[in-house]
Formats: structure tokens, C-alpha cells, sequence
């Protein structure tokens, strides 16, 4: 798919320090009146430090409008500068055997429902301007034209009324070759969510779907948008938002086999929603929103790998205002030893923008 390139609205600023963090770059994208430029992603586009950052200008705050473009930029400095694209390849994460070729999990996303189209029996609705929205399903996508054209393939997955994914964040190629990439759904419209993993180890031609263990909070406590990070030891930790938020705390759970079992999630320590979690200096970084309690903010937690004990909670940004909850969708990636993270800020009058920090602690 051809990407639009909209106006952008750029701020850089000078290195400075402040609570032991010091900023390299900062940049500002889709800072206009009236236009909600939320959700954004980075991800590697090769493996060494060309970056790709990928959201939607919508011409309202919805998560369903399609009516905005698409702001494509490519960094080749780890974030420092970003540069407009026509076109961006998929992630590195999802590249293939072949070259230019790539494979990946998607959940058919929402969809509108069409004028003559039923509900599908015990299906979720999202409604939303006077239209309907579902969200069921997983598939395969493959593409051998760098991502231009893309071959689907429906796979089958458990009952639900409903089913999704999150970002870049919630997929995985660890060193062994195995891809993880985490969903979550509801089986019904009374239950909480779940996750679900899709894995494929290597060149291996199908994929597998697992389905997390319940915590010992259910079903009172669903869980559903997960981050993942490959561990110094080879074991998988995911990072799982709680459903309802309102809990505040993530849940963790850890694989020793690279992502075919999976431990009963427990909560964590770490406080803000959802997550994004890397390795940066032999330590866990994970970075989450603040958006249930005042001050909201962005904010980073260190924690050992080994014992996942915080050593460092880094504030990274604030919002206040009346919209100040609708902050956050942080994804951080590790770059020649800096740190480049992207979220979304809450603007005037119910619009936001996206906000990227090249930062190191």
C-alpha cells in the first residue's frame, strides 16, 4: 500500500538533561486544530538503525475514522531526523527466509459493517457515528514484493465475540528464529479478555495459537494489549495490560520454551498502561502511559531482568489539561546505545499529535 504524506509540524530541540535523562531530539507530527494523530509506531526497518514511524491523521478522535492521511517518515540516525516516505517496508521483525520477503499475524482489525450486512452471531459491536464495527478473526499475510502486495490466509481461532492486536511492540523474533505475536479477545460480551500467541519457529510453514493461562485474578481481571522482549537468557517475558484498567499495574508472565508454554501471569510492579518492553544495556526497559491517575505522563521503568525488580522509574513527559487522560501508546526502541520513543499527546479540544524523544538515562 502506497502511503500519503501529510504536512507535519517539526520541532527539534538541543540536548539538555533533567531527572537524569538527557534529550537529543525531540519532534513533534500532526500538531493541527481539529486533527486526532494518535497511535503511532516505530519499528527497524533493516538491522541496523533505519527506522520507520507509521500513524494515522484522523479528522476526528475515533478509532475507526479513515478519513486523514497517513504520516510515513524513515530516520537513519536512530531518531535524531526524520525524512518523509512514499512508502514504507513492513518491519524487519516480519521479514522472511527470502529477500523482500515477509510473513506475519494480523486480527482483521475492525471493519464497518455493510448496509445489507448482519451481526454475526455473539459478535462484539462497536458503534460508533451511526455505523457498526466488528473485529473477529486472525490471518496470515504474506507478501514477496517488500511488502507492496500482500497474499491472506485466514486462520482459525478460538471462539470470540471479538479479537485484536497491538503494535510493533507485541511481536517477537527471538535469536533461536521463533516468531511470537500476541492478540487478545473475548470469548463473549460478559467476559474479560485473554491473550493469544501465534508462533512460528523458523522457516517452519505453519504457525501455532496458544492460549495464555488465566491469572489467579480471573475472571474478575482479564488481561489483553501485550508487549514482548527476549531475555539474556533466551526466555520470552511479556508485559500484559490488566482488563479493567483501572487496576493501574501490569502482569507479566515468562515462557522457557520459546513461546509455546507460558506462566500463570502475576502482577507486577510496574504502574501505567499499555507497555513497551526492550532490552537496553542488559537491562529491561519497559515504557507505559500514566493515564489513570494525575499526574499523566509517559514514564520508563529499569528493572533486572533476572529478579524484575525496578531499579529506575525515569519520568519521561507530562500532559495536564482537561483531555491530559488521552496520553500515552508508548513504543521505545534501543539504538546505538540511545533511546527513541514515540506517543501520542493530547492536544486542544479533543485533538492529540505524536510526539517522538531520542533520549538516553
Amino acid at each position: 500500500m502506497h502511503l500519503k504524506f501529510t504536512k507535519i509540524i517539526l520541532l527539534i530541540f538541543l540536548a539538555f538533561s533533567a531527572d537524569a535523562v538527557t534529550i537529543l531530539a525531540q519532534h513533534e507530527f500532526g500538531n493541527s486544530p481539529g486533527r486526532y494523530t494518535a497511535f503511532p509506531d516505530i519499528y527497524f526497518l533493516d538491522d541496523k538503525n533505519l527506522i520507520g514511524l507509521n500513524v494515522t491523521e484522523r479528522n476526528k478522535r475515533s478509532h475507526h475514522d479513515s478519513s486523514g492521511n497517513t504520516i510515513a517518515l524513515s530516520s537513519s540516525d536512530c531518531g535524531i531526523s526524520w525524512q518523509p516516505s512514499v512508502y514504507l517496508p513492513p518491519p524487519q521483525v516480519f521479514s522472511d527466509e527470502k529477500k523482500d520477503s515477509y510473513r506475519r499475524l494480523a486480527a482483521t482489525s475492525w471493519r464497518a459493517l455493510g448496509p445489507h450486512e448482519s451481526t454475526p452471531d455473539g459478535a462484539y459491536v462497536w458503534n460508533e457515528n451511526g455505523k457498526s464495527f466488528i473485529a473477529q478473526g486472525i490471518v496470515e499475510r504474506r507478501s514477496h514484493d517488500n511488502g507492496r502486495s500482500w497474499k491472506i490466509k485466514p486462520l482459525s481461532a478460538p471462539k470470540h465475540a471479538v479479537l485484536l492486536n497491538y503494535n510493533s511492540a507485541s511481536h517477537l523474533r527471538t535469536s533461536h528464529g521463533t516468531h511470537v505475536s500476541a492478540f487478545y479477545y473475548r470469548e463473549n460480551l460478559t467476559s474479560k479478555s485473554r491473550v493469544l500467541f501465534g508462533r512460528k519457529i523458523g522457516k517452519d510453514t505453519n504457525w501455532s495459537l496458544i492460549t495464555l493461562p488465566n491469572s489467579d485474578d480471573w475472571p474478575q481481571i482479564g488481561l489483553d494489549e501485550t508487549a514482548l522482549a527476549e531475555l539474556p537468557d533466551g526466555r520470552i517475558i511479556a508485559f500484559i495490560r490488566p482488563d479493567p484498567d483501572i487496576i493501574g499495574y501490569l502482569y507479566y508472565s515468562i515462557s522457557k520454551d520459546q513461546g509455546q508454554t507460558w506462566s500463570k501471569p502475576l502482577r507486577s510492579q510496574v504502574f501505567g498502561y499499555p507497555a513497551s518492553v526492550i532490552l537496553h544495556n542488559k537491562k529491561l526497559l519497559v515504557t507505559v502511559g500514566v493515564r489513570r491517575t494525575d499526574p499523566f505522563a509517559i514514564e520508563a521503568y529499569i528493572l533486572n531482568p533476572d529478579t524484575l525488580i525496578i531499579e529506575n522509574r525515569i519520568p519521561l513527559d507530562t500532559a495536564k489539561g482537561k483531555n491530559a487522560s488521552d496520553f500515552g501508546y508508548p513504543v521505545t526502541l534501543s539504538c546505538n546505545d540511545n533511546l527513541v520513543s514515540v506517543y501520542y499527546v493530547p492536544g486542544a479540544e479533543g485533538s492529540a499529535y505524536t510526539k517522538v524523544l531520542v533520549w538516553k538515562y
